[in-house]
């Protein structure tokens, strides 16, 4: 048989305790001061974009084991650009991607979310 518990006694909680309200109190009992809480940043209306061009997606299978992908061609971009670009689809979509000469290569049938983030930005998506 192992050790038997002992039961820990609970001690009466601070005001604290109480949520961030009864901070104050427990500030000014110290004899420190309270921050005026601060009003939030209001976001700025968006900004209109101008087009940034023409961008084709594509869902293709063919030569990838029967594993569907979908392909963006003809953005222009530089290598380092479009990294920048398949890194924040990967993270906004939730899917993997990668670089492929010119174009970026998102799995699975991104068609959809792909094209709307895209339009968003200020492309104008065609899909194919």
């Amino acid at each position: 048989m192992g050790k038997k518990k002992t039961q820990r006694r609970r001690e009466p909680r601070a005001p604290a305790a109480q949520g961030f309200g009864g901070m104050a109190a427990l500030l000014q009992a110290q004899g420190l001061q309270a921050r005026q809480p601060v009003e939030p940043l209001k976001p700025s209306p968006p900004a209109a974009q101008p087009a940034q061009g023409r961008v084709v997606l594509r869902q293709e299978k063919k030569g990838r084991k029967g594993k569907t992908v979908t392909t963006l061609n003809g953005l222009g971009l530089d290598r380092p650009q479009l990294e920048a670009m398949a890194r924040r689809l990967r993270r906004t979509l939730g899917c993997g991607s990668s670089i492929d000469g010119e174009q970026i290569v998102l799995q699975g049938d991104q068609r959809g979310p792909a094209g709307e983030l895209l339009e968003s930005e200020g492309w104008r998506a065609v899909r194919g």
